[in-house]
């Protein structure tokens, strides 16, 4: 039985970010509300006012603005996974927005709201890293735009100040060759949390002088991982057996995995961690 608790529809950023700020915790969001509904079920969210956000302009669509892709943060997962733009331009999170629940959660689910649940093993987060992606984030007061790498502050938790809503997510397009894969591993096969999953990027992946690498991984730290370190050492080089050990001892050194997870072994995680990584050293 879910708590009782007050509805409201909103049709301007201008108007939700005033009543958010206003009643602060007593109020949240509803977007696609694969999150939130779920979390209220379970009796872990327990808002007085539920906002809904769905009819407000501005939140929906993926636009292409010269070299620019622009998400509305209302986009559901598979709207993202099927447009042309994406596919072209963004395979990576094409692909880790195909893991996201099933289809039906797809239908629903969207990618602002799974950016800003908060998990560290967000399916579309991993991918929007490594393309790195930035947030622009709207309130009554106005937009301010944040790199998608420092929004995340913990379990749970995301860099929105009162009254703010996530309104688009900016992407770059590439004016340069890339190759890029997306990992994922759970513990069914079908609709389940990832226990691990692992985005990597390599720009100018056929010239080792100008070679850029670039890796993110989910459910081994308390956010979402950018292995700046690793990406650092890897960059420039030619992926000998000499450097794929030097990279597997720099992985491993940046992973911290929690004790105690369901879903798998701190173990479990680095072994697969680095036969994900092995694939830049087989393919590139």
């Amino acid at each position: 039985m879910l708590i009782p608790f007050e509805y409201i529809k909103f049709d301007s950023i201008k108007d939700a970010s005033v009543f958010l700020k206003e009643h602060g915790d007593d109020a949240h969001i509803l977007a696609g509300g694969t999150d939130v509904i779920v979390k209220i079920r379970a009796r872990k969210l327990k808002p007085k006012y539920l906002v809904d956000i769905k009819g407000i302009e501005g939140l929906k669509g993926i636009e292409k603005d010269r070299d620019k892709i622009v998400i509305g943060a209302l986009t559901t997962a598979n709207e993202v996974a099927k447009n042309t733009h994406i596919k072209e331009y963004f395979p990576v999170l094409k692909d880790g927005a195909w893991t996201l629940g099933d289809y039906e959660i797809r239908n629903r689910a969207t990618i602002g709201g799974n950016i800003c649940n908060g998990s560290p093993s967000a399916d579309t987060v991993i991918p929007l890293l490594v393309y790195d992606a930035k947030v622009i984030i709207a309130s009554d007061e106005g937009e301010r735009v944040e790199a998608l790498d420092k929004f995340f502050k913990g379990p749970g938790k995301v860099n929105l100040g009162p009254g703010e809503i996530l309104k688009n997510i900016i992407l770059n397009i590439p004016d340069y060759p890339v190759k890029g894969k997306f990992f994922r591993v759970s513990r069914v096969e079908g609709m389940d949390l990832a226990s691990l999953n692992m985005a990597i990027l390599v720009a100018n992946p056929d010239s080792i002088s100008d070679r850029k690498v670039r890796i993110s991984i989910g459910a081994v730290a308390p956010v979402p991982l950018r292995v700046y370190e690793l990406e650092e050492f890897l960059s420039g080089k030619e992926f000998t057996k000499e450097i794929f050990d030097k990279a597997k001892e720099i992985l491993l050194n940046n992973l911290n995995p929690r004790e105690g997870s369901l879903r798998a072994t701190p173990y479990y995680k680095k072994r697969m961690a680095v036969h994900y990584l092995s694939w830049l050293f087989e393919e590139i």
